[in-house]
């Protein structure tokens, strides 16, 4: 019920103002940005290719869908959002709200990784991406189905870009595999 009170009127194809009183439409939406590595497997070195697994997390602020939380018949702090109830969000799917408007956005992927992608994105005046305090957390699993590789470094950046047609956010993680030498050894060069 509180879900439906809260998109009655709501506009999904208009972005949620930020959060600068100062600037025209308060300036744009900060996206704060988390990076959970499940697993990393399939290392090609033929076709320079690997398998990712991961769980891609923003957060943002739509004032639209603030919701009191604590009343006679309200006792929650979360509504979670079901697939045909749709909200203004920057990409895809699992979405979550707070009562003070700050929306959970949760995106399990899994990819195989090669080259850059340079994806359809709006400029600074409107979205500013950030990566979240955490950054990129990696699941303690995460190297199991990867025997003949370890993960020896990896590092979250901005990659912000400027055009003609305007400035771009861009976020950057950066992944250093290296060789077990003892899996070759064993696996190849003694057989």
């Amino acid at each position: 019920m509180t879900i439906c009170e809260l998109l009655e009127g709501y506009d999904p194809a208009v972005r949620p103002f930020g959060q600068n009183p100062l600037m025209e439409k308060r300036g744009p939406v900060t996206i704060h940005t988390s990076l959970h590595i499940r697993s990393i497997g399939a290392v090609s070195e033929k076709n320079m290719e690997y398998v990712a697994q991961f769980r891609f997390q923003q957060e943002w602020f739509d004032e639209r869908l603030r919701f009191t939380h604590h009343s006679e018949f309200r006792n929650f702090d979360f509504i979670n959002v079901a697939r045909d109830q749709q909200l203004w969000i920057p990409e895809n799917r699992f979405l979550k709200i707070r009562s003070d408007g700050k929306v959970f956005y949760n995106r399990r992927l899994t990819l195989i990784l090669a080259c850059n992608m340079n994806l359809y994105a709006y400029t600074t005046n409107d979205i500013i991406y950030k990566w979240d305090s955490d950054g990129i957390e990696v699941h303690p699993k995460a190297n199991g189905a990867l025997p003949n590789f370890v993960i020896s470094s990896l590092s979250n950046a901005t990659c912000d870009s400027v055009t003609n047609t305007g400035t771009y956010s861009c976020l950057r993680v950066n992944i250093t595999l290296s060789r077990v030498f003892s899996y070759f050894l064993l696996q190849l060069y003694i057989p």
